[in-house]
């Protein structure tokens, strides 16, 4: 069994991605590019006083694409409970995905990480 993580970080965090097989890239001092199967999303990190400690991060997919419409965005956020989907001010998609990584055992952050890659592949095309 995995124990707590002391304090994810930035580079535990791009580790983490690292491990389950998808390339990330810190390009900028809270924020990760990670190079997903079918798509690229980013991850912005919240730091905590003594800034080094992650507080919490957002997932974030973005794509300029047509033909998703509210009632799509409202049966999306029904059937997914944990990631949220909206349309911005041109109507183009985008997923969000907020984890909480105050005292976080890493097992369950590795199942947040599955969680919103499950997400993306449902989502997009196959």
């Amino acid at each position: 069994m995995k124990s707590e993580i002391a304090k994810v970080t930035v580079a535990s965090l791009r580790d983490l991605i690292t491990r389950t097989g998808f390339g990330a890239t810190v390009v900028e001092e809270k924020v990760l590019i990670v190079q997903h199967t079918k798509c690229r999303y980013s991850v912005s990190c919240r730091i905590g006083a003594d800034g080094q400690s992650v507080e919490n991060i957002q997932f974030r997919a973005a794509w300029a694409t047509s033909g998703v419409n509210f009632h799509f965005v409202n049966e999306w956020n029904y059937r997914n409970r944990f990631t949220k989907l909206y349309l911005d001010d041109r109507s183009d998609p985008i997923i969000e995905f907020d984890v909480v990584t105050v005292a976080i055992a890493e097992a369950h952050l590795e199942e947040c990480l599955g969680l919103w890659h499950t997400s993306l592949d449902n989502f997009l095309p196959k």
